[in-house]
């Protein structure tokens, strides 16, 4: 087998193998297949495989960089594809990321999200979707407002950012949640990020990765964020 059959039969599996973990987790959940949606994280993958998983279907992929995003956009060419940016937000590049992206799932701030609602209303993409990032263990190597301050936040970005469209909330629970081997019941961090979803927005919870996609759905999110699980492991160099 060809490099390249190899590499489609690799993610074809593996989109194969995440379709049946989600089907399975929704059945457990007792929810409809179609209220989670997939999306593919490209974070440091090389353009070939993003065709290969657009080939098979896949159009909503995901980027932590601004430059990587913009670079891949521009490489790609595929208009059918959905860029959605969940990487820490930097003010310089936000007008370039509301160019290119169709959502950002990392707000963390009424100052972000001013200059976000500035960038869709000069680029006519209003209403802008968004998330309000939190950071539910208030970690210090991650980003998101606390917990705490997610509904004024909401509230402040809704008064003052007509141009944006809160969806939910967005969350990376801590990482001991990352082996779901012995989870039986709905751990509370991902209960209380379940229940501040429900106050905000149009109440769209992104939620879950390739460690913790199934108790992600049972907590109720609507997006998993899946990268390792279908591409593999990223490369170590990561174009920022």
């Amino acid at each position: 087998m060809t490099k390249r059959g190899s590499l489609v039969t690799n993610i074809k599996k593996s989109l194969s193998d995440i379709e049946d973990r989600i089907k399975q987790a929704c059945k457990i959940a007792h929810r409809e297949e179609q209220d989670v949606k997939l999306l593919a994280v490209s974070k440091s993958q090389p353009i070939g495989k993003i065709q290969e998983a657009h080939k098979l279907g896949l159009v909503y992929f995901g980027e932590n960089y601004a430059q990587e995003l913009i670079r891949k956009n521009e490489e790609l060419q595929l208009s059918a594809i959905k860029w959605a940016f969940i990487g820490h937000l930097q003010s310089n590049k936000i007008r370039k990321i509301v160019e290119v992206a169709t959502e950002i799932h990392t707000v963390a701030s009424v100052k972000h999200a001013r200059a976000i609602d500035k960038a869709a209303k000069e680029l006519n993409k209003s209403p802008y979707p968004i998330w309000i990032a939190i950071n539910i263990a208030s970690e210090e190597e991650k980003n998101g407002c606390h917990p705490d301050e997610a509904v004024d936040l909401w509230q402040q970005i809704t008064s003052e950012c007509p141009n944006l469209a809160v969806k939910g909330v967005m969350a990376v629970p801590p990482q001991k949640y990352s082996d779901q081997s012995n989870i039986n019941e709905i751990p509370d961090d991902y209960q209380k990020i379940k229940k501040i979803n429900s106050m905000i927005g149009d109440n769209i919870l992104s939620l879950g990765m390739s460690g913790d996609l199934t108790t992600a759905i049972r907590a109720g999110s609507n997006i998993v964020r899946v990268g390792r699980d279908l591409f593999g492991e990223r490369p170590k160099a990561s174009v920022k």
